[in-house]
């Protein structure tokens, strides 16, 4: 009796190993179907916008319809983002874009109103503020299969600097008084001009699908601009305040009881910012690659070479690593079948 229920407990704790592994290989099927069919086609419509932000940076996709006028635009702050597309259908003025967002102005100098006490030189203005640094453009990695191009322009420019502010103005001189006349109060100086963001780096790699044949080069018909923001402005000096006007006044001398006083002078001009430097343009590369195998669902779009990266997006791997997982799965539960039956 003893020996039959520990054959029983065994055969049940075999049933239920079993029983768990098959609900795990199918979650593990559905989990991997969910991802090679995630984001598997995207339509932009003609003149619309549409933005992604891919969560790792990385996004695989079975077609790509973009209608003449449409924009994909790629969310600030992503750094580098790299779209695998086996099929992509293309129309004219489409745009593709990572551009680093513009820097925020300078604020200007605070003027002095008023007038300065009396026989006092007027108080200076406050200086501006400088101009905030544009952001740098996003990176893009594109390894796109073509059916259908009209016109491309992918721009990964960078944001363009703030201007500075303007220096505020100085105060007016304060009145005479049996004292030389005061002068206005010097202009604040103007803010430095914000430099420009880096333009972000382009990677193309195309393939032309079978049936598409281009009018024209390529080259001719996808547009790369990766440069530098432009620097900001520099902000002006502040007005030099006014001087009190010359005058007489009540003051015994030799030739009388009156002397004349001249007038105050008007303060300096406040000196003017520095212009913000330019970006550093990013690198551009377009390069046609040959066409791969068109067995599987997904394409394995191989990226173009580059330092520290590995081939296939990491969607790919992610797949290919489950389904090796689920192999090895099918291969336990066969085992544990053969175990069980009767």
């Amino acid at each position: 009796m003893p020996g039959k229920l520990a054959k029983m407990a065994a055969r049940n704790t075999e049933q239920d190993q079993g029983h768990i592994m098959i609900r795990l290989l199918a979650a593990l099927l559905v989990l991997a179907t969910h991802l090679v069919q995630a984001q598997d086609v995207i339509h932009v419509k003609a003149g619309e916008t549409r933005e992604l932000a891919p969560a790792d940076g990385v996004l695989s996709l079975q077609r790509l319809v973009l209608e003449d006028n449409a924009v994909l635009s790629l969310a600030p702050g992503l750094g580098q983002v790299q779209i695998d597309v086996a099929r992509a259908e293309i129309g004219r003025n489409v745009k593709i874009v990572a551009r680093g967002e513009a820097g925020a102005d300078g604020q200007p100098g605070a003027s002095i109103p008023g007038q300065a006490p009396t026989c006092s030189a007027g108080k200076p203005g406050t200086a501006g503020t400088d101009g905030q640094p544009g952001d740098d453009g996003g990176s893009l990695i594109l390894n796109v299969g073509i059916a259908e191009l009209g016109s491309l322009t992918v721009d990964t420019r960078g944001g363009a600097g703030g201007d500075g502010g303007t220096g505020g103005a100085g105060q007016r001189g304060g009145e005479i008084d049996k004292c030389n006349a005061p002068a206005g109060g010097a202009g604040g100086a103007g803010g430095n001009g914000g430099d420009g963001g880096d333009g972000g780096q382009i990677r193309i790699s195309y393939r032309l699908l079978s049936g598409y044949s281009p009018d024209r080069p390529i080259r001719q018909l996808i547009r790369l601009r990766s440069d530098g923001g432009p620097g900001g402005a520099l902000g002006e000096g502040g007005e030099g305040g006014a001087g009190v006007e010359g005058q007489y006044v009540n003051m015994r001398t030799l030739t009388g009881n009156r002397k004349w006083i001249g007038g105050g002078d008007k303060g300096p001009i406040g000196a003017v910012g520095e212009l913000g430097a330019k970006g550093s343009p990013g690198q551009a590369l377009l390069q046609r690659v040959e066409t791969g195998s068109t067995a599987s669902r997904l394409e394995a779009l191989k990226p173009a070479e580059s330092g520290g990266e590995t081939g296939g997006s990491k969607l790919e791997q992610t797949v290919r690593a489950l389904e090796a997982r689920i192999k090895t799965l099918e291969e336990q539960v066969e085992a544990l079948s053969r175990k069980i039956r009767p």
